[in-house]
């Protein structure tokens, strides 16, 4: 009766004593999970801390660029002023004159007072084409301020398109002005600092541009960063619940642990009774079916135990997988989304780059059109000069001598104008042609990258077709994987598994190389033919094409292995660097790491595995001590009497999952 009564609690104690040891590595394992998360999550921390560094310290370089371009405005302000102050000295001067003229006027009337009459009215038109030269002055600082903003406005890009003609259109401007020789030296150093200014402000836009960049990578890392967070909560609330759980099956065990304990010094006195007593009392008789009573009890809550413990493995396995396939998706959407985001902005910032180049050549024509107007003006001013003087020449004859020399000097100066108007003229067509140029320039772009794009596309619907074949592949795959594991195959319905030297394999792999070369030649002529539009062929570089095809078919390949691994039960493993094709396989539920099987592709199959009818020959089992120690088992018959490879894994699974859930 000791004997079999302690059967049932041996078995109970190697039950509780496998619980603990899987509740010890389900804890660890959550350790381990728990460590990885904390330092994936130490690991975007820094790198947002870095990254909000640079961010700050390109707001603060902005914040000195800004403080730079309000000085910039301040001393431009000043020279206008200083402008302005020079024509209210040249008014002053004109009415301290004026009351000289008077006040000559006054003490003498005699016959040079048309002289002096005649010198106010050369001053007065003296001061009147000063003061047109200081609105054309104006007209031109504030030409140059509002290119000035403009500039800050637009993209890198479009430097060396849009300032070059703007200088070009301001100079002539500057030439054609009478005024002072000081004055033109410091308009001109003005407009060099302003150049200077505007190259400044185009560096620190290109920098402020890859900070900006680099913030918006920085998003999708704290986007990674937050759902690690939630993971981690995650698992601490799992392994809050496992932990409750453990503790209640630790305080169960106990109380196993004491009931078998008081029913093992009730067995040795039952024992030590019936050795020194010869007579039974048959009162006592009812004591053994007690005992029968708790050990069926005891069996009771030990099956219950079981069914316990099964459950929670279940549930724990459902979990798992539940998990992967989750996070494979949510990477999967967050990259789709990441690259939609960035082709967005790609496709705004070209929007955005044709809108300025557009505005700036209408600011440009704008301005031609002023100083042609300006130059009309200045012409039929200086037509009027030999009416004036023929006037003055009727009523003085005196003074025909100093007329004709000033009205020679006249038309030598008009001539002189004449001939710089004839070289804004020949400089406008010029320009006038270089602008129809880049027009024509920017329509065979626009032309190119529809061809380009219309290049793309074709690729990206090569694409969805390799994809819609590779998938294809695969159900035939998984179909043939099902018949094969039924023992038996038609072989008018089955196609053969190239492992490899697939043939289609090779032909798309071919396909695939032929429209890489096509694409490579296609951005080759872009770059010769437009250097300004790099940016946009880079955008479609053939090697990240190639790295994220590679990226798109490893994760297709790693999500096929975790299926079969989940469907089957068995990891396999390709051994690489052997002379044979040799597969290793585990089952899930083996019990040491040693216990796999290694097979081995058949070397007379080489030639034949191109032939669609024949029938797929069983691999060849290699010798090891798990194969031999399988080979004493009823489960190897089904290779030795009926040659039935997948029978044989089966059979294989089924034990170890028997091994692993049942006691006996």
């Amino acid at each position: 009766m000791s004997s079999s009564s302690h059967r049932p609690l041996k078995k109970k104690r190697m039950l509780l004593d496998n619980l603990n040891l899987d509740a010890a590595k389900y804890k660890t394992d959550l350790e381990y999970e728990r460590s990885l998360r904390m330092r994936d999550h130490r690991t975007a921390q820094a790198e947002q801390d870095r990254l909000q560094k640079l961010l700050d310290f390109a707001q603060s370089e902005t914040t000195k660029y800004q403080t730079l371009l309000q000085e910039e405005r301040q001393e431009f302000d000043a020279t206008l002023d200083s402008l302005k102050e020079s024509r209210d000295d040249a008014m002053a001067e004109l009415r301290r004159l004026q009351q000289e003229q008077e006040y000559d006027d006054t003490t003498t009337n005699d016959g040079s007072s048309e002289l002096w009459q005649r010198k106010c009215r050369l001053l007065e038109d003296q001061l009147s084409a000063k003061d047109r030269q200081v609105e054309q002055l104006q007209t031109d600082l504030e030409t140059v301020r509002s290119d000035w903003k403009s500039s800050l406005q637009q993209p890198s890009e479009d430097d060396d398109g849009t300032t070059t003609p703007t200088k070009q259109a301001t100079t002539p401007a500057s030439t054609l002005s009478p005024a002072p020789s000081e004055l033109l030296r410091e308009l001109n150093r003005i407009r060099i600092e302003l150049a200077e200014s505007e190259r400044s402000t185009r560096q620190w836009q290109r920098s402020a541009q890859r900070f900006e960049e680099t913030a918006a990578k920085l998003v999708p890392a704290q986007e990674t960063s937050r759902h690690a967070q939630l993971r981690v909560a995650q698992l601490e609330q799992q392994l809050k619940t496992i932990e409750k759980s453990y503790a209640t099956e630790v305080a169960e065990h106990d109380e196993w642990k004491q009931f078998g304990t008081s029913l093992q010094a009730i067995l040795l006195n039952d024992e030590n009774d019936s050795s020194t007593e010869e007579v039974v009392d048959s009162n006592n008789s009812n004591n053994p079916h007690a005992m029968l009573r708790q050990v069926a009890t005891m069996k009771q809550q030990l099956t219950q135990s079981r069914d316990t413990i099964k459950q929670m493995e279940e549930r724990i396995q459902q979990f798992q997988n539940w998990k992967r396939p989750a996070q494979i998706r949510m990477e999967q959407y967050d990259a789709k989304e990441a690259a939609m985001v960035q082709q967005k902005k790609e496709w705004q910032h070209q929007v955005q780059l044709l809108h300025t180049q557009i505005s700036t050549l209408q600011a440009q024509e704008a301005i031609w059109k002023r100083e042609i107007k300006s130059l009309q003006e200045l012409n039929a001013s200086f037509d009027s000069l030999p009416q004036q003087q023929n006037a003055n020449s009727k009523t003085a004859p005196l003074e025909m001598a100093s007329l004709s020399s000033k009205l020679q000097a006249a038309q030598l100066e008009l001539q002189a104008r004449q001939d710089e108007c004839h070289t804004i003229q020949t400089d406008r067509d010029r320009l006038q042609l270089a602008l129809d140029e880049r027009a024509q320039e920017t329509q065979d772009v626009a032309s190119e990258l529809g061809r380009v794009k219309e290049k793309y596309g074709k690729l990206r619907e090569a694409l969805e077709l390799a994809k819609q074949a590779a998938q294809q592949a695969d159900q035939r795959a998984v179909r043939a994987e099902e018949l094969a594991g039924k023992g038996a195959f038609h072989p008018d319905h089955t196609r053969v598994l190239h492992l490899t030297q697939n043939p289609r394999t090779a032909t798309l792999q071919k396909q695939n190389a032929a429209l890489k070369q096509q694409l490579a030649q296609a951005l080759n002529k872009d770059s010769n033919n437009v250097p300004s539009t790099s940016t946009t062929t880079s955008n479609i570089d053939p090697d990240k094409l190639h790295q994220r095809l590679k990226q798109q078919f490893r994760d297709q390949i790693a999500l096929f292995r975790e299926g079969v691994h989940l469907i089957t039960g068995y990891k396999i493993d390709m051994i690489p660097d052997t002379q044979k094709h040799t597969f290793r396989i585990r089952s899930m539920f083996a019990a040491h790491k040693t216990d796999e099987l290694l097979f081995d592709w058949p070397k007379q199959q080489d030639d034949t595995t191109h032939n669609k009818t024949a029938p797929v020959p069983a691999l060849h089992l290699m010798a090891n001590d798990y194969a031999k120690q399988l080979a004493r088992e009823p489960s190897y018959e089904y290779i030795a009497k009926y040659g039935s490879m997948p029978a044989f894994v089966a059979s294989v699974q089924l034990s170890e999952f028997e091994k692993q859930t049942l006691m006996g």
